[in-house]
Protein backbone atom coordinates (compact mmCIF):
# COMPACT_ATOMS: atom_id res chain seq x y z
CA UNK A 1 0.00 0.00 0.00
CA UNK A 2 1.60 3.31 -0.99
CA UNK A 3 2.31 5.79 1.74
CA UNK A 4 0.44 9.06 1.77
CA UNK A 5 2.35 12.30 1.69
CA UNK A 6 1.43 15.67 3.10
CA UNK A 7 0.10 16.71 -0.31
CA UNK A 8 -2.38 13.83 -0.58
CA UNK A 9 -5.93 14.53 0.55
CA UNK A 10 -8.73 12.19 1.65
CA UNK A 11 -11.34 11.43 -1.01
CA UNK A 12 -14.27 13.86 -1.16
CA UNK A 13 -17.51 12.84 0.58
CA UNK A 14 -19.95 10.72 -1.41
CA UNK A 15 -22.83 12.56 -3.07
CA UNK A 16 -26.28 12.26 -1.41
CA UNK A 17 -28.28 9.22 -2.35
CA UNK A 18 -31.78 9.89 -3.83
CA UNK A 19 -33.99 8.26 -1.18
CA UNK A 20 -37.24 10.27 -1.76
CA UNK A 21 -40.91 9.17 -1.79
CA UNK A 22 -41.95 6.64 -4.45
CA UNK A 23 -43.81 8.02 -7.47
CA UNK A 24 -47.65 7.76 -7.60
CA UNK A 25 -49.11 5.18 -9.93
CA UNK A 26 -50.48 6.74 -13.07
CA UNK A 27 -54.10 5.46 -12.54
CA UNK A 28 -54.31 6.30 -8.85
CA UNK A 29 -56.44 9.45 -9.22
CA UNK A 30 -59.06 7.91 -11.55
CA UNK A 31 -59.26 4.87 -9.31
CA UNK A 32 -59.79 7.00 -6.21
CA UNK A 33 -62.39 9.19 -7.94
CA UNK A 34 -64.22 6.15 -9.26
CA UNK A 35 -64.09 4.52 -5.83
CA UNK A 36 -65.50 7.62 -4.13
CA UNK A 37 -68.29 7.92 -6.72
CA UNK A 38 -69.14 4.23 -6.49
CA UNK A 39 -69.20 4.34 -2.69
CA UNK A 40 -71.32 7.49 -2.76
CA UNK A 41 -73.69 5.97 -5.34
CA UNK A 42 -74.06 2.74 -3.39
CA UNK A 43 -74.69 4.75 -0.25
CA UNK A 44 -77.36 6.75 -2.06
CA UNK A 45 -79.03 3.61 -3.42
CA UNK A 46 -79.00 2.04 0.02
CA UNK A 47 -80.58 5.11 1.58
CA UNK A 48 -83.22 5.35 -1.14
CA UNK A 49 -84.04 1.66 -0.77
CA UNK A 50 -84.30 2.05 2.93
CA UNK A 51 -86.63 5.02 2.52
CA UNK A 52 -88.80 3.28 -0.09
CA UNK A 53 -89.26 0.09 1.90
CA UNK A 54 -89.74 1.66 5.24
CA UNK A 55 -93.24 2.35 6.74
CA UNK A 56 -92.09 4.73 9.45
CA UNK A 57 -92.15 7.85 7.28
CA UNK A 58 -95.09 9.98 6.50
CA UNK A 59 -95.79 10.17 2.78
CA UNK A 60 -95.53 13.89 3.01
CA UNK A 61 -91.99 13.65 4.38
CA UNK A 62 -90.89 11.02 1.87
CA UNK A 63 -89.77 13.54 -0.74
CA UNK A 64 -87.83 15.51 1.83
CA UNK A 65 -86.12 12.33 3.08
CA UNK A 66 -85.12 11.34 -0.44
CA UNK A 67 -83.61 14.80 -0.92
CA UNK A 68 -81.67 14.44 2.34
CA UNK A 69 -80.35 11.04 1.21
CA UNK A 70 -79.00 12.63 -1.95
CA UNK A 71 -77.37 15.33 0.13
CA UNK A 72 -75.75 12.72 2.37
CA UNK A 73 -74.38 10.81 -0.62
CA UNK A 74 -73.01 13.99 -2.14
CA UNK A 75 -71.45 14.96 1.20
CA UNK A 76 -69.77 11.60 1.44
CA UNK A 77 -68.46 11.97 -2.09
CA UNK A 78 -67.25 15.50 -1.34
CA UNK A 79 -65.65 14.43 1.93
CA UNK A 80 -63.86 11.56 0.26
CA UNK A 81 -62.61 13.83 -2.47
CA UNK A 82 -61.51 16.39 0.12
CA UNK A 83 -59.61 13.75 2.09
CA UNK A 84 -57.92 12.56 -1.05
CA UNK A 85 -57.04 16.12 -2.01
CA UNK A 86 -55.68 16.73 1.49
CA UNK A 87 -53.55 13.61 1.25
CA UNK A 88 -52.25 14.74 -2.12
CA UNK A 89 -51.38 18.17 -0.65
CA UNK A 90 -49.54 16.64 2.29
CA UNK A 91 -47.67 14.31 -0.02
CA UNK A 92 -46.78 17.19 -2.32
CA UNK A 93 -45.46 19.17 0.66
CA UNK A 94 -43.36 16.25 1.83
CA UNK A 95 -42.03 15.80 -1.66
CA UNK A 96 -41.11 19.49 -1.88
CA UNK A 97 -39.35 19.37 1.48
CA UNK A 98 -37.50 16.23 0.46
CA UNK A 99 -36.43 17.81 -2.82
CA UNK A 100 -35.22 20.87 -0.91
CA UNK A 101 -33.17 18.70 1.43
CA UNK A 102 -31.71 16.91 -1.56
CA UNK A 103 -30.76 20.22 -3.15
CA UNK A 104 -29.19 21.41 0.11
CA UNK A 105 -27.21 18.21 0.44
CA UNK A 106 -26.14 18.43 -3.17
CA UNK A 107 -25.07 22.04 -2.66
CA UNK A 108 -23.18 21.11 0.51
CA UNK A 109 -21.52 18.25 -1.32
CA UNK A 110 -20.52 20.56 -4.16
CA UNK A 111 -19.10 23.10 -1.72
CA UNK A 112 -17.24 20.35 0.19
CA UNK A 113 -15.71 19.06 -3.02
CA UNK A 114 -14.74 22.60 -4.02
CA UNK A 115 -13.21 23.26 -0.59
CA UNK A 116 -11.35 19.95 -0.75
CA UNK A 117 -10.01 20.81 -4.18
CA UNK A 118 -9.03 24.28 -3.00
CA UNK A 119 -7.23 22.84 0.01
CA UNK A 120 -5.44 20.35 -2.19
CA UNK A 121 -4.39 23.09 -4.57
CA UNK A 122 -3.11 25.19 -1.66
CA UNK A 123 -1.15 22.24 -0.31
CA UNK A 124 0.31 21.51 -3.70
CA UNK A 125 1.21 25.19 -4.12
CA UNK A 126 2.79 25.28 -0.65
CA UNK A 127 4.75 22.09 -1.36
CA UNK A 128 5.88 23.50 -4.67
CA UNK A 129 6.94 26.72 -2.99
CA UNK A 130 8.84 24.79 -0.32
CA UNK A 131 10.56 22.70 -2.95
CA UNK A 132 11.50 25.81 -4.89
CA UNK A 133 12.80 27.48 -1.73
CA UNK A 134 14.77 24.36 -0.81
CA UNK A 135 16.27 24.25 -4.28
CA UNK A 136 17.14 27.94 -4.08
CA UNK A 137 18.79 27.47 -0.67
CA UNK A 138 20.68 24.44 -1.93
CA UNK A 139 21.88 26.30 -5.00
CA UNK A 140 23.00 29.32 -2.98
CA UNK A 141 24.66 27.06 -0.42
CA UNK A 142 26.49 25.07 -3.08
CA UNK A 143 27.61 28.20 -4.89
CA UNK A 144 28.86 29.76 -1.66
CA UNK A 145 30.79 26.61 -0.76
CA UNK A 146 32.39 26.70 -4.20
CA UNK A 147 33.39 30.29 -3.59
CA UNK A 148 35.03 29.34 -0.29
CA UNK A 149 37.20 26.90 -2.20
CA UNK A 150 38.41 29.55 -4.62
CA UNK A 151 42.07 30.47 -4.82
CA UNK A 152 41.13 34.16 -4.89
CA UNK A 153 40.65 35.83 -1.51
CA UNK A 154 37.92 38.25 -2.70
CA UNK A 155 35.89 35.31 -4.00
CA UNK A 156 36.22 33.56 -0.64
CA UNK A 157 35.07 36.73 1.11
CA UNK A 158 32.01 36.83 -1.16
CA UNK A 159 31.24 33.23 -0.23
CA UNK A 160 31.37 34.09 3.49
CA UNK A 161 28.97 37.01 3.13
CA UNK A 162 26.65 34.95 0.93
CA UNK A 163 26.50 32.24 3.60
CA UNK A 164 25.82 34.86 6.26
CA UNK A 165 22.87 36.26 4.31
CA UNK A 166 21.58 32.75 3.66
CA UNK A 167 21.67 31.95 7.38
CA UNK A 168 20.03 35.25 8.32
CA UNK A 169 17.11 34.60 5.96
CA UNK A 170 16.80 30.90 6.86
CA UNK A 171 16.98 30.29 10.63
CA UNK A 172 16.86 26.53 10.11
CA UNK A 173 20.18 26.68 8.26
CA UNK A 174 22.08 28.74 10.84
CA UNK A 175 23.72 25.88 12.71
CA UNK A 176 24.75 24.23 9.45
CA UNK A 177 26.31 27.44 8.17
CA UNK A 178 27.98 28.05 11.54
CA UNK A 179 29.48 24.57 11.18
CA UNK A 180 30.82 25.60 7.76
CA UNK A 181 32.45 28.71 9.27
CA UNK A 182 33.99 26.59 12.02
CA UNK A 183 35.22 24.01 9.52
CA UNK A 184 36.87 26.75 7.47
CA UNK A 185 38.63 28.11 10.55
CA UNK A 186 39.77 24.61 11.50
CA UNK A 187 41.68 24.24 8.26
CA UNK A 188 45.49 24.45 8.67
CA UNK A 189 46.92 27.95 8.55
CA UNK A 190 50.28 29.50 9.38
CA UNK A 191 50.42 33.15 10.28
CA UNK A 192 52.30 35.36 7.82
CA UNK A 193 55.74 36.43 8.93
CA UNK A 194 57.34 39.77 8.20
CA UNK A 195 57.20 40.63 4.52
CA UNK A 196 60.31 39.54 2.62
CA UNK A 197 62.71 42.09 1.25
CA UNK A 198 62.10 43.28 -2.26
CA UNK A 199 64.09 41.57 -4.99
CA UNK A 200 66.53 43.73 -6.86
CA UNK A 201 66.22 44.28 -10.57
CA UNK A 202 69.51 42.47 -11.07
CA UNK A 203 68.12 39.36 -9.27
CA UNK A 204 65.00 39.43 -11.39
CA UNK A 205 66.98 39.98 -14.52
CA UNK A 206 69.24 37.07 -13.71
CA UNK A 207 66.24 34.78 -13.46
CA UNK A 208 66.27 34.50 -9.67
CA UNK A 209 62.52 34.46 -9.05
CA UNK A 210 62.67 32.84 -5.62
CA UNK A 211 62.11 36.21 -4.00
CA UNK A 212 59.05 36.79 -6.15
CA UNK A 213 57.64 33.44 -5.08
CA UNK A 214 58.17 34.40 -1.45
CA UNK A 215 56.34 37.65 -2.08
CA UNK A 216 53.40 35.77 -3.59
CA UNK A 217 53.32 33.29 -0.71
CA UNK A 218 53.40 36.11 1.85
CA UNK A 219 50.66 38.00 0.05
CA UNK A 220 48.49 34.86 -0.05
CA UNK A 221 48.91 34.34 3.69
CA UNK A 222 48.05 37.95 4.43
CA UNK A 223 44.93 37.69 2.31
CA UNK A 224 43.96 34.40 3.93
CA UNK A 225 44.38 36.03 7.33
CA UNK A 226 41.91 38.73 6.32
CA UNK A 227 39.45 36.09 5.14
CA UNK A 228 39.75 34.29 8.48
CA UNK A 229 39.33 37.50 10.45
CA UNK A 230 36.18 38.17 8.45
CA UNK A 231 34.88 34.67 9.19
CA UNK A 232 35.54 35.24 12.90
CA UNK A 233 33.78 38.61 12.92
CA UNK A 234 30.73 37.29 11.07
CA UNK A 235 30.45 34.31 13.39
CA UNK A 236 30.86 36.21 16.65
CA UNK A 237 28.68 39.16 15.61
CA UNK A 238 25.65 36.87 15.41
CA UNK A 239 26.32 35.45 18.89
CA UNK A 240 25.91 38.83 20.59
CA UNK A 241 22.37 39.36 21.96
CA UNK A 242 22.77 43.09 22.48
CA UNK A 243 22.06 45.04 25.63
CA UNK A 244 18.30 45.52 25.30
CA UNK A 245 15.51 43.36 26.63
CA UNK A 246 14.84 41.89 23.20
CA UNK A 247 17.75 40.52 21.16
CA UNK A 248 18.21 42.00 17.68
CA UNK A 249 17.19 40.05 14.58
CA UNK A 250 20.85 39.42 13.81
CA UNK A 251 21.23 37.29 16.97
CA UNK A 252 21.42 33.55 16.31
CA UNK A 253 20.56 31.84 19.60
CA UNK A 254 21.79 28.50 20.91
CA UNK A 255 24.56 27.96 18.38
CA UNK A 256 27.22 25.34 19.03
CA UNK A 257 30.81 26.02 18.00
CA UNK A 258 33.41 23.38 17.25
CA UNK A 259 36.74 25.11 16.66
CA UNK A 260 38.90 22.17 17.63
CA UNK A 261 42.45 22.70 16.37
CA UNK A 262 41.59 26.04 14.76
CA UNK A 263 43.98 28.97 14.44
CA UNK A 264 42.24 32.10 15.72
CA UNK A 265 43.57 35.64 15.60
CA UNK A 266 42.44 38.32 18.07
CA UNK A 267 39.36 36.26 18.77
CA UNK A 268 36.57 37.92 20.77
CA UNK A 269 33.36 36.43 22.15
CA UNK A 270 32.88 39.24 24.64
CA UNK A 271 29.24 39.38 25.79
CA UNK A 272 28.22 36.56 23.46
CA UNK A 273 25.79 33.75 24.27
CA UNK A 274 26.25 30.28 22.81
CA UNK A 275 25.43 26.68 23.53
CA UNK A 276 28.38 24.31 23.68
CA UNK A 277 31.88 25.35 22.66
CA UNK A 278 34.84 23.16 21.79
CA UNK A 279 38.28 24.82 21.59
CA UNK A 280 40.45 21.74 22.08
CA UNK A 281 44.00 22.25 20.77
CA UNK A 282 42.96 25.67 19.44
CA UNK A 283 45.73 28.23 18.98
CA UNK A 284 44.79 31.76 20.05
CA UNK A 285 47.15 34.35 18.59
CA UNK A 286 46.88 37.86 19.91
CA UNK A 287 44.17 38.47 22.48
CA UNK A 288 41.40 36.00 23.30
CA UNK A 289 38.45 37.83 24.83
CA UNK A 290 35.63 35.91 26.52
CA UNK A 291 34.62 38.67 28.92
CA UNK A 292 30.94 38.40 29.96
CA UNK A 293 30.49 35.45 27.60
CA UNK A 294 27.80 32.92 28.53
CA UNK A 295 28.45 29.25 27.83
CA UNK A 296 25.07 27.59 28.33
CA UNK A 297 26.48 24.11 27.78
CA UNK A 298 29.87 22.51 28.18
CA UNK A 299 32.91 24.56 27.18
CA UNK A 300 36.12 22.63 26.44
CA UNK A 301 39.52 24.34 26.12
CA UNK A 302 41.66 21.23 26.59
CA UNK A 303 45.23 21.65 25.28
CA UNK A 304 44.40 25.09 23.93
CA UNK A 305 47.30 27.53 23.46
CA UNK A 306 46.77 31.16 24.43
CA UNK A 307 49.71 33.12 23.00
CA UNK A 308 48.40 36.48 24.22
CA UNK A 309 46.05 37.91 26.81
CA UNK A 310 43.28 35.44 27.79
CA UNK A 311 40.39 37.48 29.16
CA UNK A 312 37.67 35.41 30.89
CA UNK A 313 36.60 38.03 33.44
CA UNK A 314 32.89 37.87 34.29
CA UNK A 315 32.43 34.90 31.98
CA UNK A 316 29.61 32.60 33.04
CA UNK A 317 29.94 28.85 32.56
CA UNK A 318 26.42 27.50 33.05
CA UNK A 319 27.80 23.99 32.62
CA UNK A 320 31.35 22.69 32.97
CA UNK A 321 34.42 24.66 31.93
CA UNK A 322 37.35 22.35 31.14
CA UNK A 323 40.88 23.77 30.64
CA UNK A 324 42.93 20.58 31.04
CA UNK A 325 46.51 20.94 29.71
CA UNK A 326 45.81 24.44 28.41
CA UNK A 327 48.84 26.74 28.06
CA UNK A 328 48.56 30.43 28.89
CA UNK A 329 51.63 32.26 27.58
CA UNK A 330 50.16 35.65 28.43
CA UNK A 331 48.09 37.01 31.29
CA UNK A 332 45.12 34.80 32.17
CA UNK A 333 42.30 36.71 33.85
CA UNK A 334 39.36 34.81 35.35
CA UNK A 335 38.32 37.58 37.74
CA UNK A 336 34.65 37.36 38.84
CA UNK A 337 34.06 34.48 36.43
CA UNK A 338 31.39 32.01 37.53
CA UNK A 339 31.36 28.24 37.11
CA UNK A 340 27.99 26.58 37.69
CA UNK A 341 29.41 23.21 36.69
CA UNK A 342 32.75 21.53 36.92
CA UNK A 343 35.83 23.81 36.73
CA UNK A 344 38.94 21.88 35.76
CA UNK A 345 42.47 23.19 35.10
CA UNK A 346 44.38 19.93 35.50
CA UNK A 347 47.92 20.06 34.05
CA UNK A 348 47.31 23.60 32.84
CA UNK A 349 50.35 25.90 32.59
CA UNK A 350 50.25 29.61 33.39
CA UNK A 351 53.46 31.27 32.14
CA UNK A 352 52.35 34.78 33.03
CA UNK A 353 50.17 36.29 35.73
CA UNK A 354 47.02 34.30 36.50
CA UNK A 355 44.22 36.02 38.39
CA UNK A 356 41.19 34.33 39.92
CA UNK A 357 40.06 37.28 42.01
CA UNK A 358 36.53 36.69 43.28
CA UNK A 359 36.03 33.83 40.87
CA UNK A 360 32.96 31.88 41.88
CA UNK A 361 32.90 28.11 41.89
CA UNK A 362 29.71 28.16 43.91
CA UNK A 363 27.11 27.05 41.41
CA UNK A 364 25.35 23.74 41.48
CA UNK A 365 28.33 21.43 42.12
CA UNK A 366 30.40 20.45 45.16
CA UNK A 367 33.48 22.43 46.08
CA UNK A 368 35.83 19.61 45.18
CA UNK A 369 34.90 19.94 41.53
CA UNK A 370 37.20 22.97 41.15
CA UNK A 371 40.28 21.02 40.10
CA UNK A 372 43.81 22.32 39.52
CA UNK A 373 45.66 19.00 39.75
CA UNK A 374 49.27 19.33 38.53
CA UNK A 375 48.67 22.87 37.31
CA UNK A 376 51.81 25.02 36.96
CA UNK A 377 51.96 28.70 37.86
CA UNK A 378 55.22 30.11 36.45
CA UNK A 379 54.38 33.66 37.55
CA UNK A 380 52.24 35.33 40.15
CA UNK A 381 48.83 33.93 40.90
CA UNK A 382 45.96 35.61 42.65
CA UNK A 383 43.20 33.60 44.32
CA UNK A 384 40.44 35.48 46.04
CA UNK A 385 37.36 33.32 45.88
CA UNK A 386 33.91 33.94 47.31
CA UNK A 387 31.84 31.57 49.44
CA UNK A 388 34.37 28.82 50.13
CA UNK A 389 35.53 27.37 53.39
CA UNK A 390 38.26 26.50 53.89
CA UNK A 391 39.49 26.35 50.27
CA UNK A 392 37.87 26.64 46.83
CA UNK A 393 39.99 23.97 45.16
CA UNK A 394 40.74 20.34 45.80
CA UNK A 395 44.26 19.51 46.95
CA UNK A 396 43.79 15.75 47.10
CA UNK A 397 45.04 15.00 43.58
CA UNK A 398 48.34 15.72 41.87
CA UNK A 399 50.19 18.67 43.48
CA UNK A 400 49.68 22.22 42.28
CA UNK A 401 53.04 23.76 41.30
CA UNK A 402 53.88 27.38 42.10
CA UNK A 403 57.21 28.91 41.17
CA UNK A 404 58.98 30.57 44.08
CA UNK A 405 61.94 32.41 42.57
CA UNK A 406 59.82 35.20 41.10
CA UNK A 407 58.55 38.45 42.61
CA UNK A 408 55.56 37.60 44.76
CA UNK A 409 54.38 41.09 45.64
CA UNK A 410 50.85 40.45 44.36
CA UNK A 411 50.42 36.76 45.13
CA UNK A 412 47.22 35.79 46.91
CA UNK A 413 46.63 32.18 47.86
CA UNK A 414 43.33 30.49 48.69
CA UNK A 415 42.17 30.81 52.25
CA UNK A 416 43.94 28.34 54.52
CA UNK A 417 46.65 27.47 51.99
CA UNK A 418 50.39 28.01 51.83
CA UNK A 419 53.18 27.12 49.41
CA UNK A 420 55.55 24.40 50.67
CA UNK A 421 58.93 24.32 48.88
CA UNK A 422 60.01 21.06 47.29
CA UNK A 423 63.21 19.86 45.68
CA UNK A 424 61.52 18.62 42.52
CA UNK A 425 60.41 20.52 39.48
CA UNK A 426 57.33 20.03 37.36
CA UNK A 427 57.60 17.54 34.53
CA UNK A 428 59.32 19.09 31.54
CA UNK A 429 60.59 22.13 33.48
CA UNK A 430 64.35 22.56 33.91
CA UNK A 431 64.67 25.84 35.77
CA UNK A 432 63.37 27.69 38.79
CA UNK A 433 62.58 26.90 42.40
CA UNK A 434 59.17 25.39 42.97
CA UNK A 435 56.71 24.57 45.70
CA UNK A 436 53.39 22.80 46.21
CA UNK A 437 50.18 24.48 47.24
CA UNK A 438 49.08 22.77 50.48
CA UNK A 439 46.86 23.38 53.47
CA UNK A 440 48.41 25.30 56.34
CA UNK A 441 48.50 22.27 58.62
CA UNK A 442 50.34 20.15 56.02
CA UNK A 443 53.80 21.63 56.38
CA UNK A 444 55.87 24.82 56.62
CA UNK A 445 55.32 27.57 54.13
CA UNK A 446 57.91 28.53 51.58
CA UNK A 447 60.54 31.04 52.59
CA UNK A 448 60.91 33.63 49.88
CA UNK A 449 64.24 34.89 48.68
CA UNK A 450 65.21 38.30 50.15
CA UNK A 451 65.12 39.90 46.70
CA UNK A 452 61.90 38.26 45.56
CA UNK A 453 59.34 39.86 47.90
CA UNK A 454 56.97 38.01 50.21
CA UNK A 455 54.81 35.02 49.50
CA UNK A 456 51.16 35.65 50.30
Amino acid sequence: MPETTDTEDPPPPNPPEPTGLPALPRGLVPIVVTTVLVVSGLLLLALLWWLDTGEHLDPRDHATARLDAVKIALSVAAGGGALFALWLGVRRQRTSEHDLRLRDRAQAHTEAVAAQNQLHQERVAAATERDAEARRVTELYSKSIEQLGSAQAPVRLGGLYALERLAQDNPGQRQTIANVFCAYLRMPFDLPNDPPEDATEQQVGDGHNEQLEQDDAHRDRVQEREVRLTAQRILTSHLYPGTGEKPPETFWPDLHLDLTGATLINFSLGGCHLGSARFERTRFHGFAVFERAHFHRIAVFGEARFHGFAHFSRAHFHHSGLFDRAWFHGVAAFDTAQFDGRARFCWAQFHDVATFAQTRFDGKVPVEWAEFDAAQFHANVKFEVWQFTPTPITLSGAPIWIRLDIPAFDRTLPTGCVVRPVDQKPYGVAEGRWGHLVHEDTGPAATPDPDQGETG
